[in-house]
């Protein structure tokens, strides 16, 4: 309990009155940053929080999501507990956190000092197969960040149509100045290569290049047309024949066709790289594709076009 005077005065005399001031044990608001893209089963420290905006000591607890989470805090450097406690005015506390054993789950600890909370949460990593921010499907991961992108997204749906399905890679002939790139990482400057020198404007690169997805109020228009080995690994991580990097079964995702899809990789002025995606003996082979329209394996189609994006 506390209490101060505060002095008054009357008519005839001086008087000191007496009043009850009680302790503030409402902390300042607590910050704790989100982590991202982090290792499965692991554990985690959040950044150190500084305690303020008290004059007593103040409760403190912890708890966890989703049920069964069990984090622990640490007051001043001490040990990690998960029971409540109590803090000062001054004290430092940091959060230990373990991340999922799934891919792209999240788990988070919450904080409460005093009445006020504060999140500290842990997102594993993308895995193949899994759903991207875009809703499409995660077919490439290089394992770590570089030049701004560790994931490949394929788009959800074919950038072809219904009755639509003739689009043509660019204009017969014409060599297109650097959209020679066939490795992974070389699909999203082919494009700009292909958009910029070859101008048919419902041709695939161009298809890929204006799509575009609002998601959870974002709005992704990062798209290409993804190289030769790129759509290799999409139908390789994704489509294929069912088996996945450790020759294990799994069920197709991304909906694609038993067609043929180009690829931004030129060849030389008539022809580029394509990707069977169809069932059977050379699923999966890159071939030779003129730019013309026909595919020369089923001469009834032509090939169809799925975008992809990096981040």
């Amino acid at each position: 309990m506390r209490a101060r005077v505060i002095s008054g005065r009357d008519c005839s005399s001086y008087n000191d009155f007496w009043e009850y001031v009680p302790a503030d044990t409402t902390t300042d608001p607590l910050t704790s940053t989100a982590q991202t893209n982090v290792a499965l089963d692991t554990v985690y420290t959040s950044n150190t929080i500084a305690v303020s905006g008290i004059d007593a000591a103040t409760p403190i607890s912890i708890s966890g999501w989703p049920k069964g989470t069990i984090p622990t805090y640490s007051i001043n450097g001490g040990s990690y507990r998960n029971a409540s406690g109590t803090v000062s005015n001054g004290n430092t506390v940091t959060v230990h956190l373990r991340s999922s054993g799934s891919y792209s789950t999240k788990k988070s600890a919450t904080l409460t000092i005093g009445g006020v909370p504060g999140t500290f949460s842990l997102t594993t990593k993308y895995g193949l197969r899994d759903i991207g921010p875009t809703g499409g499907w995660i077919f490439y991961d290089k394992g770590s960040y570089s030049n701004g992108w560790r994931y490949l997204e394929a788009a959800p749906e074919d950038q072809t149509y219904l009755f639509d399905h003739d689009a043509k890679w660019g204009k017969f002939g014409y060599d297109v100045p650097g959209a020679e790139g066939t490795s992974i990482g070389t699909g999203y400057q082919n494009t700009i290569d292909i958009v910029t020198n070859d101008h048919l404007i419902s041709g695939a690169a161009a298809r890929c290049a204006r799509y575009s997805i609002k998601k959870d109020g974002v709005t992704y228009d990062d798209w290409f047309l993804p190289s030769k080995d790129e759509l290799h690994y999409n139908l390789k991580r994704g489509y294929g024949d069912a088996r996945d990097e450790h020759d294990i079964h799994y069920t197709p995702v991304g909906g694609f066709a038993d067609q043929c899809y180009w690829s931004s990789s030129e060849i030389d002025s008539y022809d580029v790289w394509g990707v069977g995606f169809w069932p059977g003996v050379g699923s999966g082979f890159a071939r030779y594709y003129s730019k013309n329209v026909k595919n020369p394996i089923i001469y009834s189609t032509a090939c169809h076009v799925r975008a992809a994006r990096r981040f």
